[in-house]
C-alpha cells in the first residue's frame, strides 16, 4: 500500500512524549484483505482507502546523543472504504467465473493504535528513521512498515 502519514509530536522531557498524526492509505493496484470462501461463493474484500487520526503517548530510549528509539501506544479513529465483489466459483458457458454481486463496505470506529520505530537525529535538527506500526480496525488490522523524514525544533 501507498499511503502517507503526518505527525506532529510534543516532548514533555527527553522520554515522554504525545503524538498526534493523520494518516491516508490506498492500496496500489488491487489489494484484497480477504477472501471469503464457501461451495456457493467466492469473495474478495478489496480494499479503497484507509484514513485514520490518531493520538499517542511516545516513550524514547537513547543509545545515543543520535540514536533513538520510539514506543508508541495510543488511540485512533478511522475510516475505511472497501469493496466486496463476489464470484459463482463453477464456471459458466465460456469458462469464465461470472461476477454475481459487488458490495461497497464502509466502516469507522475507534482502535489501538502501537509503533515501535528507530529514528537517527542528526545535528542539523533532521531525523531519518525507520518504524512498525499496527492499527486495530473492524475490518481489517493492518501492519505497516514506515520510512520517515522529520525535523527537531
Amino acid at each position: 500500500m501507498i499511503g502517507y502519514d503526518l505527525a506532529y509530536q510534543y516532548k514533555f522531557n527527553n522520554k515522554w512524549g504525545v503524538e498526534v498524526g493523520y494518516r491516508h492509505s490506498e492500496p496500489e493496484g488491487t489489494f484484497s484483505a480477504l477472501k471469503a470462501i464457501s461451495s456457493l461463493f467466492v469473495g474478495t474484500l478489496e480494499l479503497d482507502y484507509a484514513n485514520s487520526i490518531r493520538a499517542a503517548a511516545v516513550y524514547t530510549h537513547s543509545f545515543s546523543d543520535n540514536n533513538k528509539f520510539d514506543f508508541k501506544l495510543g488511540v485512533q479513529r478511522y475510516d475505511v472504504k472497501s469493496t466486496l465483489k463476489g464470484y459463482v466459483p463453477v464456471p459458466v458457458i465460456g469458462g469464465e467465473e461470472q461476477p454475481i454481486n459487488t458490495i461497497s463496505v464502509s466502516d469507522d470506529g475507534r482502535g489501538l493504535y502501537a509503533g515501535l520505530g528507530w529514528r537517527y537525529q542528526f545535528d542539523s535538527g533532521f531525523a531519518l528513521g525507520a518504524s512498525l506500526d499496527h492499527q486495530d480496525m473492524d475490518v481489517l488490522n493492518v501492519t505497516s512498515l514506515n520510512l520517515s523524514l522529520g525535523f527537531h525544533f
